[in-house]
């Protein structure tokens, strides 16, 4: 059996100068939906009405779409997915919970954009309905610009690492982004 790593062993160890968990998993530690690595699939997509979108890199491009993507180099089923064209998309959110989450995001100029919220506790967060009118605000008080966005993790299992801020999984992560230092 291999050990699952921490967080932390996973932002030392591969050297990380961010960490980002991302994707959801089932109680046997498998993919829930598509995982393509390196162009390798790892977990093919799996019709889900909540994990409903894809964030994938092809071509050296990133992307979020609702729609299976055709040969990616890095792929990642997810959701749900929370805006497209920079219009929020209308969902009926079930058993919602306040839970930390991360989200990833795509800027109009096309810049990724990894982004965690969380409350003061570091451990509860919004409401995935709540998500729209935080980024509401965040645009009117900021420069950034985001014309779509996709759940990528949340909860227990999810982690953030920068150099400025560490926020723990209380559970052990599945997949996870690093981005080198």
């Amino acid at each position: 059996m291999i050990k699952k790593l921490s967080s932390d062993e996973i932002y030392e160890n591969k050297k990380c100068k961010y960490l980002i968990s991302a994707g959801f998993y089932n109680k046997n530690d498998e993919h829930i939906g598509l995982f393509v690595e390196q162009g390798k699939l790892i977990s093919d997509y799996l019709k889900d009405d909540f994990f409903n979108g894809f964030f994938y890199l092809k071509e050296n491009k990133a992307y979020i779409s609702l729609n299976n993507p055709k040969n990616p180099t890095i792929a990642l089923q997810s959701g749900p997915v929370l805006m497209l064209n920079n219009r929020y998309l209308i969902n009926n959110f079930v058993n919602e919970e306040f839970a930390r989450r991360i989200l990833v995001g795509l800027s109009n100029s096309g810049s990724v954009i990894f982004i965690t919220i969380f409350a003061e506790n570091k451990i509860s967060g919004p409401k995935l309905s709540e998500i729209q009118g935080l980024f509401e605000k965040l645009e009117e008080k900021t420069q950034i610009n985001i014309v779509d966005l996709i759940n990528l993790d949340g909860g227990s299992h999810s982690a953030f690492f920068s150099d400025t801020n560490k926020i723990r999984e209380l559970s052990t992560i599945g997949g996870y982004f690093c981005i080198s230092r």
